[in-house]
């Protein structure tokens, strides 16, 4: 359960959330946003981020992506599944 202590936070390139679950366990923190600052940082980078990645990718098929895909999501599944067990044992101690 989330308690309702959720703040934000902002910094000079972006806004973090941080809520508190359990009873003083902090939560992790996202970026929930970005300042004028932070896009003219991030979005050069992202853009070359992105091209390199397409071209690493450009010799793979589309079979192939679809295997991966396949594969990746059964790996988050499998490791969704191991957090929630770890959360739960770490609950009960």
């Amino acid at each position: 359960m989330i308690n309702q202590g959720r703040q934000i936070h902002r910094s000079r390139i972006g806004l973090k959330c941080s809520c508190t679950v359990n009873e003083g366990f902090v939560g992790s923190e996202m970026t929930t946003g970005t300042t004028p600052k932070g896009q003219l940082m991030f979005v050069p980078l992202f853009r070359r981020h992105t091209a390199v990645i397409k071209r690493a990718f450009q010799d793979v098929s589309f079979e192939e992506m679809q295997q991966l895909e396949r594969v990746l999501k059964k790996i988050s599944k499998r490791a969704e599944g191991l957090a929630e067990k770890e959360a739960t044992l770490s609950l009960d101690k």
